[in-house]
């Protein structure tokens, strides 16, 4: 019997595609601090998860880095391209930056955080939603409960 009722639980989360979290061993993001306003950011998904999918995550978690600093604007200084049309593993390096720097071709963290929310389940920071409400964007929606797989 216990046996029967782990094989049904590993089969429905093989199933599952990689959720917008920390990384753990089912994937998630990552990021490391290169210097005060620069990060390398990373989303890993699982076999299971389209690449399109794990692209936006990976903006997402830049865009969240980005409010949880207390800005509203970020600069993709690189991205890995091949891994994000090919697999399911993406890297961006980005950069926060002021709204007086900020260059035309800017990432608007608020837009990203609104155009990603549905793939991200509604998952924000406790930071990133103060942000938000200080910028004068009101609070990103409520987190959508997870569905089961």
């Amino acid at each position: 019997m216990m046996r029967a009722a782990l094989a049904a639980s590993v089969m429905v989360l093989a199933g599952c595609v990689t959720g917008y979290h920390a990384i753990d061993p089912t994937g998630g993001y990552s990021e490391m601090q290169l210097n005060t306003n620069t990060f390398q950011v990373r989303f890993v998904g699982n076999m299971n998860s389209d690449p399109g999918l794990v692209a936006r995550l990976v903006l997402r978690r830049c865009a969240e880095i980005t409010l949880e600093h207390g800005r509203r604007y970020f600069l993709i200084q690189q991205e890995s391209r091949a891994a994000w049309e090919t697999a399911s593993d993406a890297q961006a390096t980005m950069t926060i930056l002021d709204a007086a720097d900020a260059p035309p071709s800017a990432a608007d963290a608020a837009v990203v955080v609104r155009e990603t929310n549905l793939a991200a389940r509604g998952q924000l920071s406790r930071a990133a939603r103060e942000t938000l409400a200080k910028l004068g964007l009101g609070p990103a929606p409520a987190p959508v409960p997870a569905s089961v797989h």
